[in-house]
């Protein structure tokens, strides 16, 4: 089984996120959180993720200081985070894989990129 987690803080695009995901029998959703707090319990709970779906902006904490701790910890450095933000300003994309995410997906969400662009790291 394939562990993906969703941390978004916009409900609509979080369970848009899952019912895509859930559409693969092989893919379990670990957590989709609605906080860059609550991403780390899931953690702790279930074991690490194959893949992180993460919002940029989210309340409390953004996503790049999500990323950096989950980059710093030796446990979760090595699980790919996809940024999935409506910052699609030229640049942006540079910008979220400099700071460590492996790739960045736009919203409003394409299905078919998102799809194959989650093939691509469950194919790795």
């Amino acid at each position: 089984m394939i562990r993906v987690m969703i941390c978004e803080d916009v409900e609509d695009v979080r369970e848009g996120l899952k019912y895509l995901l859930n559409m693969d029998p092989e893919i379990e959703v670990v957590d989709a959180v609605p906080t860059a707090e609550k991403l780390f319990l899931p953690v702790e709970e279930h074991g690490v993720p194959n893949i992180i779906l993460m919002a940029i902006v989210l309340p409390g904490m953004d996503g790049l200081e999500v990323l950096e701790r989950i980059k710093q910890n030796p446990a979760t450095a090595d699980i790919p985070v996809i940024a999935v933000t409506a910052h699609a300003m030229k640049g942006s994309e540079e910008h979220f894989i400099e700071k460590g995410c492996v790739d960045y997906i736009s919203k409003p969400i394409d299905i078919n990129k998102f799809r194959a662009l989650i093939d691509k790291y469950l194919s790795d």
